[in-house]
């Protein structure tokens, strides 16, 4: 999950944590967790990977506490939660979709759906690589 104020975009994996693809976004507001809710049952979610901002020292970003409070409503789910550095994912996003040719501009659910994509996928990826050595 890729946290915003105004929105918070989700991503999922395949049955076999390879590959990840932008999901829907969510408004941010007070039925988030309720939405949330209702998506993991929907897809049998048993984990949830939410991009953690740390600045480019490695260190907690503004938006941190803000994601703290996020996981700490999402405790209440009963559901495993691993914070995971989100360094330039809506950045990336962004310029991926303009190279695709998207006016992200014009839709900037897409932009945070693309970012928990990315999110998720730099995490398979780490898992992935830690299986190999």
């Amino acid at each position: 999950m890729d946290y915003g104020t105004v929105r918070i975009g989700a991503a999922l994996s395949d049955p076999e944590g390879i590959l990840a693809t932008p999901l829907i976004t969510i408004d941010n507001n007070r039925k988030t967790v309720f939405k949330i809710k209702e998506l993991l049952e929907e897809h049998s979610v048993n984990k949830v990977i939410v991009g953690y901002p740390l600045n480019l020292k490695g260190i907690k970003g503004v938006m941190a506490a803000e994601v703290d409070v996020f996981i700490d409503k999402l405790k209440e789910l009963d559901i495993d939660i691993v914070r995971w550095d989100e360094r330039f994912s809506s950045y990336t996003a962004d310029s991926l979709l303009k190279q695709a040719g998207v006016k992200s501009s014009r839709d900037k659910g897409r932009i945070d759906r693309s970012a928990a994509a990315i999110i998720l996928q730099s995490y398979l990826d780490h898992i992935k690589l830690r299986r190999t050595t």
